[in-house]
């Protein structure tokens, strides 16, 4: 199932047994607290970017029609620094932003000599045409008589070009550590993901059986892209959608940050150590964690026995059962996170968003850590799977908690996210009703927004299929508060 994401090599994803643990062992160093920090940073500043374009400066708010995609960009643009040392603007922002080494020259908007796509175009073009780049051969993609398929083709060769040459920059900037009398001359070059990758590889020895391959390093970095781009865009997204319908567990959220944020304390002034702790045991995080359980990245995990080691013994409550060899297992990650078995409160309670239950113990700071992921309510092994769990888990989940968490917390500080209601009225109209009258129309739109999130998702991994319409209003300037 796995072998059509072999786009750039082999990976952690794609591998098994032994040559599962060397990738393992070269790329769990990849994510580090340093490289954390960079999205940390990153995401304060992108989610800025997307306040700004979502709210504007003195006017009236606008319907943002499509969160979605800018979440998508937002997503693209903090893996993009984080993950390979490129920086990416929005539009009217400046690109020459901090001026350091690690910004100068390497902005990802731009079309360098020798490429005909920006490293953006051709990364976010081969994520959006991913089926056809991973399904046909490169030849066939070349010379089908497509405009799509011909500009598939385009960024999948372009990306390959610009992996290639990051490839070389930054082992040439690990080779000159070695040989020069400061080691710190291309530390901060190679916090990326991508760097670290390389560095680790590097070291792992000149037994090949033990390093990473060029293209198997490559082939990581993909993955790396490929499996937190939309998945925790996703998750930002329906976030603000399960917000949107439900004011009180905003007002909450807001609540916490206004605990955590004095309002004269900006945000070039939180730092990761003090503050994402914090945002993740509190009820951010409880928000997080609610619109994973509701909706999780993924529908299931693919499994299966292995072959020639007899059966396999699982445990049922208590039941013992034997899976033969070969045999493949799914496991049905929305039915996991739904079963009454394993999750406190009334049943009919567990398909509804309340991520209060996350807070079962107290918003507390001083709380217990779940693995990585710092939560004061912890579910029973094997009920909460949206990172998957065990050797397999996913090795990128920090990255996606702190990024999403970030991106909340400066989204949510000063304003809250609402249901457009424009299809039924226009702000004039809004106005001029009374609470009866609003509550119908907000009650008319939310089932939209209801449907749309059970009925409008893909159904292989969670995106929209549809839109929902939001606005971004200053907090004190909310239309709907009576749900």
């Amino acid at each position: 199932m796995y072998e059509a994401i072999d786009i750039f090599g082999k990976n952690l994803v794609t591998t098994e047994g032994n040559d599962w643990v060397r990738h393992r062992k070269a790329t769990a160093a990849t994510f580090s607290e340093t490289n954390i920090r960079i999205v940390w940073t990153e995401t304060l500043h992108q989610a800025q970017q997307v306040a700004r374009s979502w709210i504007g400066t003195g006017h009236a708010p606008e319907t943002v029609v499509n969160a979605w995609e800018d979440m998508k960009t937002l997503s693209l643009h903090v893996i993009s620094r984080a993950g390979f040392g490129r920086k990416m603007v929005w539009p009217g922002e400046t690109p020459s932003l901090s001026g350091s080494s690690v910004d100068a020259g390497i902005n990802g908007d731009a079309i360098p000599e020798a490429h005909t796509l920006s490293f953006k175009a051709a990364l976010s073009t081969v994520l959006e045409n991913l089926f056809m780049v991973a399904v046909l051969p490169s030849v066939v993609l070349a010379n089908i008589p497509s405009k799509t398929a011909n500009l598939a083709y385009q960024a999948y060769k372009e990306w390959s070009a610009y992996m290639a040459d990051m490839y070389q920059e930054k082992l040439a900037g690990i080779e000159a550590e070695h040989t020069s009398e400061d080691n710190n001359t291309g530390e901060v070059e190679s916090m990326d993901l991508l760097g670290a990758l390389i560095r680790n590889s590097a070291s792992g020895g000149k037994d090949d059986q033990k390093a990473l391959s060029k293209r198997e390093v490559l082939g990581n970095a993909f993955i790396f892209m490929f499996g937190g781009h939309e998945t925790t865009a996703s998750t930002m997204y329906f976030a603000q959608i399960f917000l949107a319908l439900h004011p009180a567990s905003q007002r909450e959220l807001q609540a916490d940050l206004d605990a955590q944020f004095p309002a004269d304390y900006p945000v070039a002034s939180w730092d990761y150590d003090r503050e994402c702790a914090r945002l993740l045991a509190t009820m951010p995080g409880a928000v997080l964690n609610e619109t994973l359980r509701l909706v999780p990245p993924l529908m299931s995990l693919p499994k299966t026995t292995a072959l020639g080691r007899g059966p396999q013994p699982l445990d049922l409550n208590g039941r013992t059962v034997y899976v033969p060899p070969g045999t493949r297992v799914n496991v049905v990650i929305p039915a996991a996170h739904r079963n009454p078995n394993y999750w406190p409160g009334p049943e009919e309670e567990l398909h509804a968003f309340r991520p209060q239950r996350w807070l079962l113990d107290g918003a507390s700071a001083d709380h217990k850590q779940a693995g990585d992921l710092p939560i004061p309510f912890r579910p029973c092994k094997g009920a909460y799977l949206p990172f998957s769990e065990g050797r397999r888990a996913c090795i990128g989940r920090r990255f996606a908690l702190v990024e999403a968490v970030a991106t909340l917390a400066v989204l949510l500080r000063h304003h809250s996210v609402e249901l457009a209601v424009d299809d039924l009225a226009t702000d004039e109209e809004v106005e001029k009703m009374g609470h009866a009258q609003r509550a119908e129309v907000w009650e008319l739109t939310a089932a939209k927004a209801r449907y749309m999130m059970s009925e409008g998702l893909s159904t292989l991994s969670f995106k929209p299929r549809d839109s929902v319409p939001l606005r971004f209003v200053e907090r004190g300037s909310e239309r709907f508060y009576q749900q």
